[in-house]
């Protein structure tokens, strides 16, 4: 399983009640879905309304098959401090307004010196950045400058 990540809208929904199954087109032209289970129910729901809104999120996803992870809110912060650590885990540390808590980048992302940089470049500038988490962790999976 390989999972991706995007900063996206959802098109196209399509709800089969029959098979428990809810589907939408990302802004990438892959089609993902969800499992009306459980966990999928939130998920759902979430999706449902930014689509109504026309809003962006995040989303997580398998590449092969399209299924979700999660779907969240895109944390939308500017950067205030960066701090290479090496301890608990080795990264940066990065202290975001207007979030109280810091965010952890970790150089074991595969992605690790694309971020940083984009991450650089919006403190440099002061703009404003698209950080996306799982849902109520510190860990940053994906950056990207606003596409408004």
């Amino acid at each position: 399983m390989r999972t991706s990540h995007a900063f996206t809208k959802a098109e196209n929904i399509i709800e089969d009640s029959s098979k428990n199954i809810f589907s939408f087109d990302i802004d990438n032209g892959k089609k993902c879905w969800i499992q009306n289970g459980e966990l999928g129910k939130l998920n759902i729901q979430f999706v449902r309304r930014v689509a109504a809104e026309n809003s962006f999120f995040f989303v997580s996803y398998d590449t092969a098959t399209g299924l979700v992870d999660f779907a969240t809110p895109i944390n939308n912060v500017y950067v205030e401090t960066m701090e290479f650590i090496q301890q608990p885990k080795t990264g940066l540390m990065i202290q975001v307004v207007p979030r109280p808590a810091p965010l952890f980048l970790s150089n074991t992302n595969p992605r690790f010196d694309e971020l940083r940089s984009i991450i650089e470049n919006a403190e440099k500038n002061n703009q404003m950045l698209w950080v996306g988490t799982f849902p109520g962790d510190d860990d940053i999976l994906d950056v990207q400058v606003p596409c408004l």
